[in-house]
């Protein structure tokens, strides 16, 4: 038997569909047509720098789009209100067939595709819906994440609870004799352990005190001992006398004490080399008050800091306890 052209087209079509009705019909390429997730998504503005940098997280699950890694605290949103939809939208999604893009919306208003944009505010989530074909929706819900305080910031606060106990002091000698510059009282003595396993090793070091030179390490118990003196003077701790060194934060602070023209020391040097140079913190970071010979504690999960000191006034011992921001 002999069929036309268009007759055999049509019982082709009959018998690849089982000669459903012409709506039950799913044909292969729709198979796909509801897939209404998106893969990634970006943010961008000319005047939020920082907006390029964060990368967002997608659950599908939950919907919830948001950035693990918090924008820094300074990030300046200001300069984009109160005009609205000022933040560039980019996504990608699954791209089914001759769909090429799929739609989404705001509040019903704004629509994205990629490059378009739409008012977001800093820890104030916002839901978004993206549409397949057929009119198949998935909703998101877009999180900002901006730091609420600033983790530079220093904490201070009386405290009356308890403090940890005291460490132990590192056993060492001092050499003898005694170099014209190693300082022999108003010193802190801190310690860390370089490296891991049978290579590790004690560093001690006398920070401060009655000498010239701020710094002298050994790594050997006291058996030798090294000056530490950086020949960039900006580098440099100033003598202290009477101050507090200790290790917090993967740093080494030095607080309080006295500086050499008797003026109070108010500010916070730090040393991320293991006290062979120094740096300023910011004043945010600063005691609200000036202690000599105090004692500091850190806590066994280096979180807070305590200082500790004999006021008269009150009778025994008065305590603050503190903490960088970012610890917390």
């Amino acid at each position: 038997m002999k069929f036309k052209a268009g007759v055999l087209v049509s019982l082709l079509v009959c018998m690849a569909s089982s000669c459903l009705n012409t709506d039950d019909v799913v044909y292969e390429e729709d198979a796909n047509a509801g897939n209404a997730q998106i893969l990634t998504l970006s943010l961008a503005h000319d005047s939020v720098p920082e907006l390029a940098k964060a990368k967002f997280s997608i659950d599908q699950i939950t919907g919830e789009v948001y950035n693990h890694d918090s924008l820094p605290y300074d990030t300046d949103f200001s300069k984009l209100y109160p005009f609205a939809d000022s933040i560039r939208v980019k996504v990608t999604y699954t791209t089914v067939y001759s769909y090429a893009a799929m739609r989404a919306e705001v509040d019903t208003l704004t629509w994205i595709s990629s490059g378009d944009s739409l008012t977001v505010v800093p820890n104030s989530p916002i839901q978004f819906n993206i549409y397949a074909a057929y009119g198949v929706k998935k909703e998101y819900m877009l999180s900002v994440n901006k730091h609420k305080i600033d983790p530079d910031s220093v904490q201070y606060q009386l405290f009356a609870g308890d403090v940890p106990p005291p460490s132990p002091l590192p056993t060492f000698v001092l050499p003898e004799p005694l170099p014209a510059c190693f300082p022999t009282s108003n010193y802190s003595v801190v310690a860390l352990k370089i490296g891991t396993g049978e290579h590790a090793v004690e560093q001690i070091m006398l920070i401060g005190g009655n000498s010239d030179t701020t710094v002298w390490a050994t790594q050997n118990g006291g058996q030798s001992w090294l000056e530490f003196f950086s020949l960039n003077a900006s580098a440099r701790l100033p003598k202290i006398d009477g101050g507090n060194a200790f290790a917090y934060n993967n740093e080494i602070w030095c607080i309080n004490g006295t500086l050499a023209d008797g003026e109070p020391n108010r500010q916070v040097y730090y040393s991320v080399d293991r006290g062979l140079t120094w740096r300023i913190k910011p004043s945010k970071a600063n005691p609200p008050v000036n202690f000599t010979n105090a004692e500091v504690r850190v806590d066994a999960e280096g979180r807070y800091f305590y200082i500790i000191y004999e006021d008269d006034t009150a009778g025994g011992n008065t305590v603050w306890r503190a903490a960088l921001n970012s610890r917390l």
